[in-house]
């Protein structure tokens, strides 16, 4: 739903106007720019994605080294890599399948990205997009933006995944594709008034609260769920059988 509504709003330009009616089929004025080589509505300008969010690298910490990452079942700093993200189709992730230490973070020179980051893959493969629902690292497979303004998030995350295949024709024509820190930055996008960015954000965040609140509730059943199966095979655990007297209270 709320890729609809970016696309209604931002695609078509049938963002509400001051009416409360689609913006561009109300006969809503359009501009070109040359920048950007097409239309936009009145008002908007073109910027670079530098001048929205601090695009931030990531990295990896020497991996010979032991005391740099966190033991199994040791809490430690979540960091992510594309693998993490190439497992699921989940909009947010707090953390990847390792984690790594303070030593290992100040070793790497790695940067905290706050939560409401977006995480956009730039290598093997191209494309990954999710939010960072807590903080967190990445190793160097992204360039993540950091939104200026909070309510800039969903628009961006939404922005990012409209622009993969931009990205990858600017990666050009190589076996091992990938993208810099700089083409990132210097990437041209449209955008709105802060009015319309603060309207998408109060449309969007119930809708993006409720998936993230699923995805959490998910990673936690899927987790009971890896724990007590094992255990419910090797006949460590049993299930009651079920009081039939009071079935029909259940089911009902």
């Amino acid at each position: 739903m709320a890729q609809a509504l970016y696309d209604y709003w931002f695609v078509q330009f049938d963002f509400p106007d001051e009416n409360g009616k689609p913006y561009k089929s109300s006969g809503g004025k359009m501009v070109r720019n040359e920048m950007l080589k097409r239309e936009i509505p009145e008002g908007w300008t073109c910027v670079t994605i530098q001048e929205m969010a601090d695009v931030i690298g990531g990295s990896t910490p020497y991996t010979q080294d032991p005391d740099n990452f966190s033991k199994v079942n040791e809490s430690g700093i979540p960091w992510i890599t594309p693998k993490d993200l190439s497992k699921s189709t989940d909009f947010y992730i707090a953390k990847g399948e390792v984690s790594i230490t303070e030593k290992g973070r100040k070793e790497a020179s790695l940067t905290y990205l706050p939560p409401g980051s977006i995480l956009f893959s730039s290598r093997a493969p191209i494309g990954y997009v999710a939010i960072a629902a807590d903080y967190v690292t990445t190793n160097q497979g992204f360039k993540s933006l950091a939104p200026l303004e909070s309510e800039s998030t969903p628009y961006l995350f939404f922005l990012m995944k409209s622009m993969v295949s931009y990205f990858e024709q600017a990666a050009g024509i190589t076996t091992f594709k990938e993208i810099s820190g700089s083409q990132v930055k210097a990437a041209k996008i449209v955008r709105p008034p802060v009015s319309v960015l603060q309207k998408f954000f109060e449309v969007t965040e119930p809708i993006m609260n409720r998936r993230k609140a699923t995805e959490t509730e998910i990673k936690a059943l899927t987790q009971q769920r890896d724990f007590l199966l094992p255990l419910l095979m090797n006949g460590q655990v049993q299930v009651k059988p079920l009081n039939y007297r009071l079935y029909p209270l259940l089911v009902a």
